[in-house]
């Protein structure tokens, strides 16, 4: 138990300490290129947590029911791949009695163990959707935002220009919501009521650390719960995490700073919001002292890690693809981020031997 709250600590020091990586690494990047670099790192990202969730999560959560926390934790890799066909070959064999509707054999257990990363992908998807649906409210609603004005005719009048620039009939202009670069379908821009700030933030500036604050909060649960695994699952899931932290970060910092805060004051907000992971670490090593539970914030974990690489990630790469390049360099970015994703994952599995030994 040392070992898993001394590398569980680290590593979430390691990836809390990414709300500052914004600071060093965007400045380094040349702001013609940034948004091919985001396209390589939104790519690897969403690469490293689909396949530590395919390759190792899943198998864990499938085939980890014999194991207990006095001993070495059961191999992923080959092994998990052998423990899920114990388990189908073991309810083969089961006893043939009588098998009711509410009977718990070993295939509903894994079958409910499934279920719980179905869940936990339909939690997080209905709290972006709340999250976005706010953030739409707080700009269609605030006094400076204008409804549409129509012609005599009823209809809204629809010349515009390349820039997003609508006329309507009386000579008067005002910006459509665009998509831009992924990071946010709808810009909130300095039309916010000057009125509307609590503690002296905008509302768009509260509603990232919020849930950037739960984001890591999930983050620390992911990472607890791989610690109290094994090791090796542990460091690939922390390897997973800052994968897609360092992308997320970035665009997060420069949200904020859009949003009228200094430097100063954007990295510090943005660095408390990111302790809550310390809290999810804690969270899931007593509850994960319990091998149901284990198991069941390991199926979260993985339902959460495909969630935000599918549903969220790759639709903002995907929009991103719209921009500026050429489609072939596009192409050659994201491959190349999904390839090194891949790898070093997959990588992780095939060597797990110099990580347990």
């Amino acid at each position: 138990m040392f070992y898993v709250i001394l590398y569980g600590v680290i590593s979430v020091t390691v990836v809390s300490l990414l709300s500052l990586g914004g600071a060093c690494i965007g400045p380094l990047m040349a702001k013609d290129a940034k948004h091919r670099w985001l396209h390589f790192f939104l790519a690897m990202a969403i690469s490293t947590l689909s396949s530590d969730a395919i390759l190792h999560i899943i198998p864990q959560v499938v085939g980890a029911h014999s194991h207990s926390h006095g001993h070495s934790h059961e191999h992923l890799g080959s092994s998990s791949h052998e423990n899920v066909t114990a388990a189908h070959s073991h309810s083969h064999h089961e006893e043939e009695d009588e098998i009711m509707w509410y009977t718990i054999t070993s295939t509903r257990k894994n079958l409910l163990r499934l279920s719980v990363i179905v869940l936990s992908i339909y939690v997080l998807y209905f709290v972006e959707f709340f999250m976005f649906y706010r953030k739409i409210h707080l700009h269609y609603c605030s006094p400076s935002t204008k409804s549409p004005v129509k012609s005599p005719s009823g209809i809204q009048s629809s010349h515009s220009n390349s820039s997003g620039i609508e006329d309507n009939n009386n000579g008067e202009s005002k910006e459509k919501p665009r998509e831009e670069g992924g990071h946010e379908l709808i810009h909130l821009r300095e039309e916010e009521e000057d009125g509307g700030e609590i503690c002296g933030l905008k509302p768009r500036a509260l509603i990232i650390l919020f849930g950037d604050g739960i984001h890591n909060l999930v983050d620390g649960v992911a990472i607890g719960a791989s610690f109290m695994i094994s090791l090796k699952l542990g460091f690939i899931t922390t390897i997973a995490v800052v994968c897609h932290e360092l992308p997320h970060e970035i665009g997060d910092l420069a949200v904020l700073i859009d949003s009228g805060l200094s430097m100063v004051t954007a990295l510090i907000l943005n660095l408390l919001s990111a302790l809550t992971a310390y809290i999810g670490l804690f969270i899931a090593i007593v509850l994960g002292k319990d091998e149901e539970i284990e198991t069941i914030l390991l199926a979260i974990t993985a339902g959460m890690f495909l969630y935000v690489a599918w549903a969220d990630m790759l639709s903002h790469l995907k929009h991103d693809a719209l921009m500026a390049d050429h489609w072939m360099v596009t192409s050659i970015l994201q491959l190349s981020g999904f390839t090194v994703g891949f790898l070093l994952i997959f990588g992780l599995g095939w060597f797990e031997h110099l990580l347990e030994g």
